[in-house]
């Protein structure tokens, strides 16, 4: 961590190392928290649904209306990460988690419960777009690939601790006060950030752009800026990612896991907290492979994984099967934070948080898709015949990336228009 708030020092900036250290400590630990509250529901949906007498669609749409929160925010939050100081909009996304998981907990309505569950969507975008951008602005192009490591670390172990921790919580109590001590960690947590903020100043108050607010690193000066095209292949990559995680371990693993399979919410936490384990494991191999070979050689495998694994839950459904399935499939979907440094490579300064924006609204609109397309299929054919499409689109998504991703250092990586 230490390394990276080192990394690509522009000249004449004077901030204090120890402030500089702080701002990536404190995106650090703030996206691990908004991130284990927003996604540990994947291992209550199918208690939420028994309570609240919902189809597998109506459970699908919950996961759905997460993504569709952070789709509308993404675009904004860039916009804000480009002029706003970093507390402020760390601060903003742990009230906005604290209200939509309060109003869960509370809420007997379905509807009302789909707008809080939306507002917890909002406030994950909010919180990773921010991060995920001043973290790359802040790493040396030799260091992006190990930038996004951090970020996916941090990330990834929220979606793995989240979701272990309100399974177990769940079992032991409900899920309804499990939403309820999130709303009131994420409320401590906001509260915390505006005393650091308080307290150490610097970079965290400061608006990008103002004297020793931020350490800008350049992309190369030969290389043209990115044009709209590459930036729709890369989030292209971005969107059929996030649509196979949306559909299968986000919604339809644990619908499995409990229709097929009878594991209870523990495992079923567990068994998520696994798959969040092993992508922590390949962010930061492709992380390594990234800045070490290039962005394609990190990426390309990682998303043809995505699409083999998918195509294997097609197969008669076993217990270690779907803990294997889970972890291998978690661990291939690593990959796509990578996509984010080629956009780091080629983004002007001023466009960098815009961009980023863009990038993850199509992510996440990837995840509003999947849940919707695989639940609908489940429903009507069956676990196989959502498998394969899930699997399909994948392999198709990894060819056509296969195909416009230029082989390159990582330094002279771009996209082909």
């Amino acid at each position: 961590m230490a390394r990276l708030a080192e990394a690509d020092t522009d000249a004449g900036a004077t901030t204090p190392r120890r402030r500089r250290d702080s701002t990536t400590v404190l995106l650090v630990v703030t996206l691990f928290t908004i991130t284990g509250i927003g996604f540990m529901r994947t291992p209550l949906l199918p208690g939420m649904g028994a309570d609240l007498e919902l189809s597998a669609s109506s459970i699908g749409f919950i996961t759905a209306v997460f993504a569709l929160g952070r789709v509308l925010t993404n675009v904004p939050a860039g916009r804000l990460a480009d002029s706003r100081p970093v507390a402020q909009l760390v601060g903003l996304a742990a009230a906005v988690m604290a209200i939509g998981a309060l109003g869960v907990a509370l809420t007997a309505s379905y509807p009302v419960l789909l707008v809080c569950v939306a507002l917890m969507g909002v406030s994950s975008a909010l919180m990773s777009t921010t991060a995920m951008t001043t973290l790359t602005r802040r790493a040396a192009p030799g260091r992006r690939g190990a930038a996004m490591a951090l970020y996916s670390t941090s990330l990834m172990t929220g979606q793995m601790i989240g979701p272990a921790l309100a399974g177990l919580a769940a079992g032991a109590l409900s899920w309804r006060a499990t939403h309820s001590i999130s709303a009131a960690l994420a409320l401590l947590l906001g509260v915390t950030v505006a005393l650091v903020a308080w307290k150490v100043a610097g970079p965290l108050v400061a608006r990008p752009g103002a004297p020793g607010a931020r350490r800008t690193s350049d992309v190369d000066a030969t290389r043209p800026d990115m044009t709209k095209v590459e930036l729709a292949v890369v989030s292209g990559v971005a969107f059929a990612v996030f649509f196979g995680m949306g559909a299968l371990p986000f919604t339809l693993l644990p619908l499995f896991a409990e229709d097929e399979l009878g594991l209870s919410v523990e495992l079923i936490g567990l068994g998520v907290g696994l798959g969040g384990l092993t992508r922590i494991v390949g962010a930061n191999v492709c992380g390594f492979i990234a800045d070490r070979v290039s962005r394609k050689a990190a990426l390309v495998p990682s998303m043809a994984l995505l699409g083999v694994s998918a195509l294997v839950v097609a197969l008669p459904l076993t217990v270690p099967l779907w803990f294997v399935v889970t972890a291998v499939f978690s661990l291939a979907s690593s990959g796509v934070a990578i996509a984010g440094t080629v956009i780091g490579d080629r983004s002007r300064p001023g466009a960098l948080g815009r961009r980023m924006g863009v990038y993850r609204a199509t992510g996440d609109l990837g995840l509003f898709v999947g849940p919707l397309v695989g639940t609908v299929v489940y429903e009507h054919v069956g676990r196989s015949a959502a498998a394969v499409v899930v699997g399909v689109f994948l392999l198709v998504a990894t060819a056509v990336a296969t195909a416009a991703l230029r082989e390159s250092r990582p330094a002279a990586e771009s996209v082909a228009a």
